[in-house]
């Protein structure tokens, strides 16, 4: 039988093992964030009477597999989340999830946190937002962090609407509607009305139109890589619907813009059609996204960015377990038509799979998509 994980408040018996699962899981997890100057200075100083004192003083919770420790975590009572780390055997497995969700009830006010550059991501998706990039430092080492925030009460901090992420609410109102503080991915802070976040009306800060606005035009003076560019001939009409007076473009309602990448971008995913590539797993199996589970190995591959100018992800087809990287063949395409990328299906050289079958494998994610599945043979097509 399956041993079960149970929580349990600290005791300190189990602190030499607590030390331990916090040396391990900085020099394995945060290793590509940190040099290994940084890691030695960021583990020195740990003090066992020290830790023992901190953790008797927070509210502090033990994860046990064996009645043996695997991750811990405290948080003060001024709602400070001062620890939270899990050994690297048993990250990605929901752990962490489960600290820090009995940690986060236990204080009625904001949650504040210095999370490491590993550790950002973990709870940008628990809605935690960015406050400011902060260096502290240690023996004279310099690390970077961020100050984080969760608002209490408030389901809305920490939620993205295009670019711009909701960071504080600023307990104002315009014509009886919210206003809220956000951040740009560009890095400009904002105040954007709550309405026009969710209607799609704002999705930036604005900092980068006059950019955009200044590119536009040499769209129809020269070949730009990812255009339509049988489109772009001189003696070519424009299309009676394309109103932005360039040729090469289509309007795309659902990212509500002119888009001229489309077409190339699906060429360069269906060259890779039969080829062998290397991905790199940032999703294993049985990693927890925001409640959803997944039952498959996802990552993504370096040799080719997608249009959200991140590299292009992939789903690992024919593995039963978590892994890190993986070499096979990509077999298929996930073409989303309302989203701005789509997804590569990549199993071993030797396994094929069924059109019926990728579908039920990617169904957990995809079933929140309009998309088709296109394949060797003519890139022929199933519609969800």
């Amino acid at each position: 039988m399956k041993a079960q994980i149970k929580l349990r408040a600290f005791r300190s018996r189990y602190v030499e093992d607590l030390i331990h699962i916090f040396t391990l899981s900085i020099k394995s997890t945060c290793a590509k964030d940190y040099s290994k100057e940084q890691i030695e200075a960021w583990l020195s100083g740990v003090d066992k009477t020290k830790w023992i004192a901190m953790f008797k003083d927070h509210y502090s919770m033990i994860a046990l597999k064996d009645n043996t420790p695997i991750g811990f975590g405290d948080i003060s009572e001024d709602g400070y989340l001062n620890m939270l780390y899990v050994h690297p055997d048993y990250q990605n497995q929901g752990v962490a999830t489960r600290i820090c969700d009995a940690l986060e009830q236990r204080v009625e006010k904001n949650i504040t946190v210095d999370a490491s550059i590993t550790a950002k991501d973990f709870f940008l998706k628990r809605g935690y937002a960015v406050v400011t990039k902060q260096t502290v430092y240690r023996k004279g080492i310099a690390l970077n962090n961020f100050r984080m925030m969760k608002q209490y009460g408030n389901p809305e901090i920490g939620k993205r609407y295009g670019n711009l992420t909701i960071i504080e609410d600023t307990g104002k109102k315009y014509h009886s509607t919210k206003i809220y503080k956000c951040r740009c991915n560009c890095g400009n802070v904002c105040y954007v009305n709550a309405a026009n976040l969710t209607n799609g009306t704002t999705v930036s800060c604005g900092g980068k139109n006059d950019e955009n606005r200044a590119r536009l035009p040499s769209l129809d003076r020269g070949l730009v890589d990812g255009t339509m560019k049988c489109a772009l001939k001189k003696d070519r009409k424009l299309n009676k619907n394309n109103s932005s007076g360039v040729r090469g473009v289509h309007y795309d309602k659902t990212r509500k813009q002119w888009v001229a990448k489309r077409l190339f971008y699906l060429d360069k995913l269906k060259s890779l059609i039969g080829q062998k590539v290397k991905v790199f797993i940032d999703r294993p199996i049985g990693y927890d996204h925001d409640g959803t589970v997944y039952p498959l190995n996802y990552g993504y591959i370096k040799e080719i960015k997608a249009l959200d100018g991140e590299y292009q992800d992939a789903y690992i087809l024919g593995i039963d377990k978590p892994i890190k990287t993986f070499e096979g063949k990509v077999i298929a395409i996930i073409n989303r038509k309302n989203d701005v990328e789509d997804k590569l299906v990549v199993c071993d050289q030797d396994k094929t799979f069924s059109k019926d079958e990728i579908k039920k494998a990617v169904n957990f994610q995809e079933k929140y998509f309009k998309s088709k599945i296109l394949l060797p043979d003519n890139c022929a097509s199933k519609q969800y």
